[in-house]
């Protein structure tokens, strides 16, 4: 067997990965749930919330582009760049899916250097932020300053939520319901309506739109369709 079987109930074949079976759910999904750097910070830090920094670095043009950097590694996980670099057959994978989700969401072909140089500012950020080898230099970081912004890292079901209010922002699409899963589930274990820290009038009321839906659904008592 040669398939991954995703979230949404899709079959996605590492020997063959076709644009039909890559969805910004599964992708969203997957990264939300994936912790930067193997797992090795203090506390969990998805790729999806990564990918959602590295876009509000670079120019809007290229948001789409850079919210969707790191999405091959919804299918093929997030390995640390050093022993990547130590697995070629592993990266000729990647490689190829990076190839389709490119095609699938009309993103160039290669990675644009502004977003490659916005991933290592969003790095130098996590770095600082996140205390990450505070006693080392990186190599890869010479002359690259960190963000002004600090990086506060979130759960996964608000991870996936910024990642798919950002997508929608991007694409100029509404928020759906089937963007609200977990969202719902945040809202339900956290309470939490703080998003002041987003970074576009539009991108807040996305959110803030979708709570005031699931709000209403919870404590309303009215039977209404389950998100």
């Amino acid at each position: 067997m040669t398939y991954l079987c995703t979230v949404s109930g899709r079959q996605v074949d590492y020997l063959n990965p076709t644009a039909d079976s890559i969805i910004i759910s599964d992708i969203a999904q997957a990264l939300a749930h994936t912790c930067r750097y193997s797992g090795h910070v203090h506390t969990f830090y998805s790729v999806a919330q990564h990918s959602v920094f590295v876009s509000h670095i670079v120019p809007e043009e290229f948001a789409l582009e850079a919210l969707l950097h790191d999405a091959a590694e919804a299918y093929c996980c997030d390995i640390p760049s050093p022993l990547k670099h130590l697995l070629p057959d592993y990266k000729r994978i990647e490689n190829r899916f990076d190839w389709v989700i490119r095609e699938k969401f009309g993103l160039p072909p290669l990675p644009s250097p502004i977003v490659k140089r916005a991933d290592l500012i969003a790095l130098a950020t996590e770095k600082r932020d996140m205390f990450i080898d505070p006693h080392r230099t990186w190599p890869v970081l010479n002359e690259i300053e960190p963000s002004t912004r600090q990086i506060v890292p979130h759960n996964s079901h608000f991870a996936e939520v910024l990642f798919m209010a950002r997508f929608r922002e991007l694409c100029k699409e509404p928020m759906e319901r089937t963007d609200l899963s977990a969202l719902k589930m945040h809202v339900a274990c956290s309470g939490d309506d703080g998003f002041s820290d987003m970074l576009s009038d539009n991108f807040t009321q996305l959110i803030l739109s979708a709570i005031a839906e699931i709000k209403d659904y919870r404590y309303s008592g009215q039977q209404r369709e389950e998100l």
